[in-house]
């Protein structure tokens, strides 16, 4: 059984999508189930202005540890921003 809300519900929505047969049910509150056209562009410009100043600097092993979690759960992928 998974619960999630807002990002939660949406990361609650992959796995059971993923795991069809390992899941028993969803609960999912507020979830992002589509992606807006200003949702895009903010993606976009975020990972312009992560490329092009100290930000990337900053994230360091973070940033390693968010992309791994976000390639295994399927999320650079589904967002494609050729991360």
């Amino acid at each position: 059984m998974l619960l999630g809300h807002s990002d939660g519900g949406s990361i609650a929505l992959i796995v059971a999508g993923k795991y069809p047969n390992q899941i028993k049910g969803a609960i999912i509150e507020a979830g992002h189930i589509f992606v807006e056209e200003i949702t895009l562009r903010g993606i976009y410009d975020a990972k312009k202005a992560y490329e092009t100043i100290v930000l990337k600097n900053i994230m360091g092993i973070k940033q390693k540890l968010f992309l791994k979690l976000g390639q295994k759960l399927g999320l650079v992928k589904i967002l494609k921003i050729g991360i």
